[in-house]
Parts: C-alpha cells; sequence; structure tokens
C-alpha cells in the first residue's frame, strides 16, 4: 500500500508540474500577442503622423505650402519642394533666354509675387501670437524665419565669349528680384539678429533641378530663380522685431 500511494504521488507531481509549464507557456504566448499588437499599433499611428500630421508638424512645409496656394491664386505659376523649404520660379516665363531684365509680363509676375511674400512673410517674424489678426490662423508655433535666399540657377549651356555667363546670369537674375523685394515691406524685415531677412546667391548650372515644369525642353526646368526659406527654430522669445516692422511700415505709408 506505501508502494502504491507513493507511485499516486509521483503520477500526481508529474500532472502538476505539466500543468504548471503549460499555464506558463499560455501565459507567453499571451505576451508574446498583445507586444504584437503593440508593435502593429505603433507603425500604424507613425505612418499616419507621417501621412496626415506632417504639414502640421513642420513650419517650413506649411509656409511654403500656404504660399504656393496664395501665388497660383494669383495666377503666378511655380513649383514648390516643401520638404526643402523651396519655391521655384521658372526663369523663361520671367526672363529671355540669356536676359536678366525681365520680359514682357515677367515684372507683373515678380510684382505679384512680391505682394504674396509681403503678406505672409511678417508672420513669420511676428508670428500670430505678435501679430494679432493680421497674423491670423499664420505660424501658430511663433517660429521666426532666419533668411529668404533668393538663389539664381540656370542650365547647362555655355557662351563662348563668356565661359563664366551662367554665374552671372543667375545672379543679376536673382539680384533683379532681391532689388524688387527689397524695394517693399520685405526690405524692412530683419531677422532675430538683425540683419536683413533677404539674401541672394548665384549657383549657375551646378544644381539642376528635381522639379519639372511643363515645357518640351528638358533643360526648362533647371533654369529658374529659387525662393528657400529658412527658419531659425528659436521659438517665440525675441520676437522683438515685431513692433520695429510695423513702426517702419507705418512710416512708409
Amino acid at each position: 500500500m506505501l508502494i502504491g500511494r507513493s507511485a499516486s504521488s509521483v503520477r500526481a507531481n508529474r500532472h502538476g508540474g505539466e500543468g504548471y509549464l503549460a499555464s506558463s507557456a499560455d501565459l507567453m504566448i499571451g505576451i508574446l500577442f498583445i507586444f504584437i499588437i503593440m508593435v502593429v499599433y505603433l507603425a500604424m499611428e507613425i505612418k499616419r503622423i507621417q501621412i496626415g500630421g506632417h504639414n502640421a508638424a513642420d513650419p517650413v512645409r506649411s509656409l511654403v505650402e500656404e504660399l504656393d496656394q496664395r501665388l497660383k491664386s494669383n495666377g503666378v505659376k511655380v513649383q514648390v519642394d516643401p520638404d526643402s523649404g523651396v519655391i521655384a520660379l521658372p526663369a523663361d516665363a520671367l526672363f529671355d533666354k540669356g536676359e536678366a531684365n525681365p520680359r514682357d509680363g515677367g515684372r507683373d509676375v515678380i510684382e505679384k509675387t512680391n505682394r504674396v511674400l509681403s503678406d505672409v512673410v511678417p508672420c513669420y517674424v511676428m508670428s500670430s501670437r505678435f501679430g494679432g489678426m493680421y497674423c491670423e490662423g499664420l505660424n501658430k508655433k511663433g517660429v521666426k524665419l532666419e533668411t529668404v535666399m533668393i538663389e539664381g540657377h540656370t542650365d547647362s549651356d555655355q557662351y563662348a565669349n563668356d565661359p563664366n555667363k551662367n554665374w552671372h546670369l543667375g545672379l543679376d537674375r536673382a539680384r533683379f528680384i532681391f532689388e524688387v523685394f527689397r524695394s517693399g515691406e520685405l526690405g524692412i524685415i530683419k531677422n532675430a539678429k538683425g540683419q536683413p531677412l533677404l539674401g541672394v546667391s548665384s549657383y549657375a548650372d551646378y544644381r539642376p533641378s528635381k522639379l519639372n515644369f511643363e515645357s518640351p525642353d528638358p533643360k526648362a526646368k533647371d533654369r529658374r530663380v529659387e525662393l528657400r526659406f529658412i527658419l531659425s527654430y528659436e521659438g517665440a522669445e525675441g520676437v522683438g522685431a515685431a513692433g520695429e516692422l510695423t513702426k517702419a511700415i507705418q512710416q512708409r505709408q
């Protein structure tokens, strides 16, 4: 009888151990299942933010897209690269080939662009926190522009009488637009360091465009003037230029 009880006890212990192992395995499977669900959920959330929330999260993108919408509603055809903060004006719509003075209608396009920028850009010095109704709905994060760079670009065609003409042509076209912008409200604005907001440069044919203009000429996209918007990301502190900007504008009126 003693032996029988011992055998029964062994069998009970064996069955108990197997039950414990089975319960542990079930628990681990459950934890693994919950972990997989969490990973899938997080991946979906990241994708949703990238697709739906990217515009609101990136102030450069929101600025460029706002300008793009306003320019096109004013009849100014541009190409934009929101990720780089760039708006490209096709040079063929502004200048004759090889010329730095605008063609018929080109000056009007530049003036329209100047007016649109003058309506929006000051809000990225003031911000909606400081500009009141003037900047309603714009720059809610209170970021500040460091520079608006006006960049001249040409195609790769070379001029036999002047091997450096592409550099000069790109710069002269950018400078013409720079002078138009500087003669208005944009010329008053300074960044947080007290420096003029507008800058100018030429890249000749060293930076071919990745954007596409509607043209049968494959080099047309390279002939352009780009407006590059660079933010300082300094937040809302130190936006004391708002009062000076408003005062300067009032004095000009």
